[in-house]
């Protein structure tokens, strides 16, 4: 296993305009970028950090399991509107349930 940056989103999660905060004054029907978040890809710590450099990991004493997890993301400036110059993105991570 070889883990590499991606050059492109193969497989989309979601996509979709960004909102802009409720702070933020729009002016209308303006043009939003779009982003584009691809679908998860998950590595076993132990594995990914055996085959990229080639180091044990030693989990903490718990019963807990870790993983590495990458999400892919691309953000478009809609053409004509000022440069993006900041964007917040936010991930919360809840346990799978049966």
């Amino acid at each position: 296993m070889r883990i590499t940056a991606p050059t492109e989103i193969k497989e989309i999660a979601w996509e979709g305009s960004l909102e802009p905060p409720e702070t933020v004054k729009s002016s209308g029907d303006i043009p939003r970028p779009v982003v584009t978040i691809g679908k998860p890809e998950i590595w076993d710590t132990a594995d990914a950090l055996k085959n990229e450099v080639n180091q044990v990991w030693t989990p903490p004493l718990t019963a807990a399991s870790f993983w590495l997890v990458r999400l892919a993301c691309t953000l478009r400036e809609p053409p004509g509107l000022p440069r993006i110059s900041e964007v917040e993105q936010s991930l919360y991570l809840r346990p799978k349930t049966a």
